[in-house]
């Protein structure tokens, strides 16, 4: 995959005060090449210095006061995570519950939070005050934990656990990405890591300490006793200052502050679930979650119960392990934490694929611990799953925020939740068989589900720098559009590097299109190029892989089309565009939906489109199947009108029609341009598109390689020639000779073939036939008849007078699939396939 970095760079019309600017890919390759020619590398003891130096709070970028704050609710917060986890034996013993009833407590303590996870991402991204989400979820965090202490039953336990996670999970999707707004991306791997050494440190403290006041004062006045502290980091949020969103981010891809302190507008519900899944890595990983989270939660407990029951230490023991584990967890944070930073700079899919190889050796870890023959075994097995985890921990965080925009950083670091929900309700029976086997080797059963995980996690670096590419232009899509009207340009629509796939095929690539305020633009090209599919993604239709859409100074990337459309955005699409079993009234009634409620409008609207198109006055009450394709077209475009666009794409506006009709169209469309709308427009004939247009696009496979006025488009004979031959090779052996078939059989033949449509003669007193081995061209203008005679002679249309034969057979009145039996075919000029269904 092509590594990019996506900067905004002066363009060549930018250099010489041109109108508007570009953003251009840079190869980071180049960049990668430039840095590799470095001085000597310095002495290990400097290196050493600078390394462990990298990870010191005042030598990252950005505020002290956030990392002071969560990282004395990261520390304070261990502590009471693990008050409950070294109590668990005396937990079991005064409640008399099992094992699995344990891990089943721990499961719905878990479900809590992973189904609010996406609801509460949701609200991450819109709150508009996260600190104060922080600030209570703090607060009844620490109220839980005191019910727990209190409890006096396992309901009450469960209940103050539910207050607990309840409350967690209110702060608990809050902080990372608000920690991502107050720290560029080149920190956050530190800041991460500084947030885990917090948490060691409170293991540290918090450990034996734990260990001695649960044997001298018991369980309960440990955890009451501990508690309090935190109540102290809740009064310290009262410090903390709310960020902007993304700010970092933009500041970081050359924005002025100025404007970078501007917030982008947040998300609607589905645009921001269309956003959020469609960062290919997070999705890879979300897989993963659900065969990982089948065993953190068990593989922890288990392992705890395995030293008290097996190996017979008390609390007070089993938390040196736990201090000792600490200690030598730490420089493994550190090294997490600056490698994260490092490696997502320059090589950031490298530092998923190192996370999963990590992975990998946690899995060896457990199934060590499975095995173990002694305490030291166990103890060093423990301590190796630990330290892996403090190692992975700062680079997923670090990956996730570079590849999430900042608008949906709170759900997208949330997708994850259903897939783990799922792995965490299998993780409960599969609990119950591990410890009915054994309780030490039932640990085996958890390492398949941790080797499916570690290999479904690894196989996510493949999209990271696609991802990181898709995230840096969605940060910056407002820029350019801003930039514009600084200087007087009013972009309506801009399309920078947009790539849309179909079933893994893509079809555009790269294309950049702007469309300004009240412009007539051509698009045009080949068949197959993807300009029917560039104006189904504008229009919410069809979601783009990469690239940002930005409609009326509103990235609408990821919107659904009826959002789109009510914001002006109409697609009137190619070929038959209207419900064709309902009256013209009907169909021009639906088409104004989003202003049922508007009478005033409907019927001034009505007014107005039949006084653009008289003849539908007549067929309002016609069946729309029943109207000539003109017509159709006609009730097309009222229906595009009626939806009150701002950019109106028509694609394939004259397919046909004859040229009188098509002059007539245009005419409309000229008016409705000189009312300010701006109209894109697709159309095979290249003479309908260029009398409407000023500028013209040109696409040829899935990519724009012509952008100008339309003078200069047709000074370009090789793209001329392109789009009226359809990139077809000029045909050879000069001119077919004319072959007398007198001699040969008639297969085909019509005889006074008449055909009215409302009142209109489509076919009048028309006779052919067609020999045996003869090809016939059948010739005319766009509305002469061509396709209603091919509809007659393949019985889609039935004549009003006349009659057709096949070999001699008259077939005038029979079906078409008794033609097709006869031997007859048929091709449509718009492919009338089974969508559903393979090309097998």
């Amino acid at each position: 995959m092509t590594e990019r970095l996506r900067t905004r760079v002066p363009t060549d019309r930018e250099a010489a005060g041109g109108d508007y600017a570009d953003y251009s890919a840079v190869d980071s390759a180049a960049l990668r090449a430039k840095a590799a020619e470095r001085p000597p590398r310095p002495p290990l003891r400097r290196r050493s210095r600078e390394f462990l130096g990298s990870v010191n709070p005042r030598n990252i970028p950005g505020p002290m006061m956030p990392m002071i704050v969560f990282g004395m609710i990261t520390a304070f917060g261990a502590w009471d995570t693990q008050a409950l986890s070294i109590a668990s034996p005396e937990i079991q013993a005064e409640f008399g519950v099992s094992v699995t009833v344990l891990v089943a407590v721990g499961t719905i303590f878990g479900f809590v939070s992973l189904i609010a996870g996406i609801p509460m991402g949701y609200v991450v991204d819109r709150a508009k005050n996260r600190v104060r989400w922080v600030r209570a979820g703090t607060i009844g965090t620490q109220l839980g934990t005191v019910l727990q202490a209190l409890a006096g039953n396992v309901r009450s336990l469960v209940g103050g656990r539910l207050v607990a996670s309840s409350s967690g999970l209110i702060d608990g999707p809050m902080t990372f990405p608000l920690m991502a707004d107050y720290y560029p991306p080149r920190a956050r791997g530190r800041v991460s890591a500084f947030l885990g050494l917090c948490g060691l440190a409170g293991s540290l403290i918090g450990g034996p300490l734990v260990g001695y006041l649960i044997v001298h004062v018991g369980w309960r006045n440990a955890v009451l006793y501990l508690s309090a502290f935190a109540f102290v980091a809740a009064v310290m949020t009262f410090f903390l200052k709310e960020p902007v969103r993304g700010e970092v981010d933009r500041l970081e891809l050359g924005m002025d502050a100025e404007h970078a302190a501007i917030a982008q507008s947040p998300p609607g519900l589905q645009e921001s679930f269309r956003m959020a899944w469609s960062i290919r890595t997070l999705r890879r990983q979300a897989y993963a979650g659900l065969f990982t989270s089948v065993a953190t939660q068990p593989v922890s407990i288990m392992v705890g119960l395995l030293l008290a029951d097996r190996f017979l230490l008390d609390p007070f023991q089993r938390s040196l392990i736990g201090l000792v584990g600490a200690l030598i967890t730490m420089p493994a944070v550190l090294l997490g934490g600056a490698l994260a930073d490092r490696l997502s700079a320059l090589r950031p899919s490298r530092l998923v694929a190192i996370q999963g190889g990590l992975m990998v050796l946690q899995l060896v870890s457990t199934l060590v611990s499975a095995l173990a023959p002694s305490l030291w075994v166990m103890m060093l097995a423990t301590w190796g799953i630990g330290m892996v985890g403090a190692t992975v921990g700062p680079a997923t965080y670090a990956v996730s925020s570079i590849i999430t925009p900042a608008r949906v950083r709170g759900l997208g670091m949330n997708v994850y939740a259903p897939f783990a929900l799922v792995g965490m309700a299998i993780g409960v029976p599969v609990t119950a068989l591990a410890q009915h086997i054994d309780p030490q080797k039932g640990l085996l059963l958890f390492v398949p589900f941790m080797v499916l995980g570690a290999a479904v996690f690894m196989s996510s670096a493949t999209f990271v720098e696609h991802d990181i590419d898709a995230a840096r232009i969605a940060n910056m899509a407002d820029e350019e559009v801003r930039t514009a009207r600084e200087i007087g340009t009013d972009k309506l629509l801009v399309c920078r590097e947009v790539d849309i796939a179909y079933d893994g095929v893509q079809v555009v690539s790269g294309v950049n299109f702007d469309v300004t305020a009240g412009e007539t633009v051509a698009l045009l090209g080949t068949n197959g190029a993807g300009k029917s599919t560039l104006l189904r993604a504008i229009a919410g239709l069809h979601e783009p892989a990469q690239g940002a859409i930005v409609f009326d100074g509103r990235d609408v990337t990821h919107n659904p089309a009826h959002l789109n459309a009510k914001r002006g955005a109409v697609l009137m699409p190619g070929g038959r565009a209207v419900f064709a079993q309902m009256t013209v009234r009907e169909n021009l009634r639906t088409a104004a939906w989003m202003y049922r409620k508007e009478d005033d409008y409907l019927r001034n609207g009505m007014q107005t489109v039949l006084g653009y198109f008289p003849v539908l006055r007549d067929r309002l009450d016609t069946r729309a199947g029943s109207l000539s394709g003109g017509e159709q077209q006609m009730v097309a475009l009222a229906q595009a009108f009626l939806m009150r666009p701002k950019l109106l794409m028509i694609d394939e506006l004259s397919l046909g029609l004859a040229p009188s009709v098509v002059e007539q169209l245009l005419q409309i469309l000229r008016e409705i341009g000189a009312r300010g709308t701006s109209i894109v427009l697709v159309d095979q004939s290249l003479i309908v598109a260029l009398s409407l247009a000023e500028r013209a696009v040109f696409m040829d496979r899935g990519q724009v390689v012509f952008d100008g006025p339309t003078e200069e488009l047709l000074a370009r004979g090789d793209l001329v020639r392109a789009i009226f031959m359809g990139g077809a090779p000029a045909a050879r052996g000069g001119r077919r000779r004319y072959v007398d078939t007198g001699s040969r059989d008639t297969v085909l033949s019509a005889e006074d073939i008449a055909v009215s449509f409302g009142g209109v003669h489509a076919l009048d007193r028309v006779s052919v036939q067609i020999a045996a081995g003869e090809v016939v061209g059948i010739i005319g203008p766009n509305g002469a008849g061509k396709t209603t005679l091919f509809d007659v002679l393949s019985g889609y249309v039935r004549p009003e007078r006349g009659e057709v034969r096949i070999d001699g057979a008259p077939v005038t009145n029979r079906a078409p699939d008794v033609r097709a039996r006869a031997g007859l075919g048929r091709s449509f000029q718009n492919a009338k396939l089974f969508g559903a269904l393979t090309v097998r």
